[in-house]
């Protein structure tokens, strides 16, 4: 992307408005090659395709309930897992455990304490569409433990714009009227 000194000081907050669309941009990457890269061809392997990943499958109508995600910060407890656990999960899964009722067709309005213990973390660069319970309108949920990713990033990141217009002005057609 090219603009000039010119137009980045005549666009009040255009800078602010880069590096933040920028900043968006990586992290919605960075989500996805942690989450689902193939570990080929210059990206990481993902957690999903990592074969020493625990999987924990849920095999009921009620997908995903409470206890399901106790179920899969239990099997963390099993290996010493330490506490201060996230879950991640699409939104449309998320949308499912806010409206999940009790057996008797009510909302639940009070989340189990334990799994309250738990942040949940929202992002739509876990699949979905997945088989798993009899349906195949499911998305994995991933439990991470606080310790099992760490991704380092530069974090000095500068934008700077150009001194001289550079070829921002080619296309530009300029008419005098005399």
């Amino acid at each position: 992307l090219t603009m000039s000194v010119e137009l980045v000081e005549d666009a009040v907050g255009l800078d602010s408005f880069l590096q933040n669309a920028i900043a968006e941009s990586l992290a919605l990457e960075i989500d996805r090659a942690a989450i689902s890269g193939i570990g080929a061809s210059g990206q990481p392997g993902g957690i999903l395709n990592d074969e020493d990943v625990q999987t924990h499958a849920i095999n009921s109508a009620e997908f995903p309930s409470y206890g399901q995600i106790m179920e899969m910060s239990g099997k963390l407890d099993e290996e010493n897992a330490p506490e201060g656990r996230s879950y991640l999960v699409h939104p449309k899964i998320n949308t499912l455990i806010d409206t999940a009722k009790d057996g008797l067709g009510n909302y639940l309005y009070q989340i189990p304490v334990a799994a309250n213990k738990l942040r949940r973390i929202i992002t739509n660069q876990i699949p979905v569409g997945v088989t798993a319970g009899g349906s195949d309108k499911t998305s994995p949920i991933i439990m991470l433990a606080p310790e099992s990713c760490c991704f380092g990033l530069r974090t000095n990141f500068v934008l700077e714009a150009s001194r001289t217009s550079g070829d921002s002005f080619k296309n530009m057609q300029v008419q005098l009227r005399g």
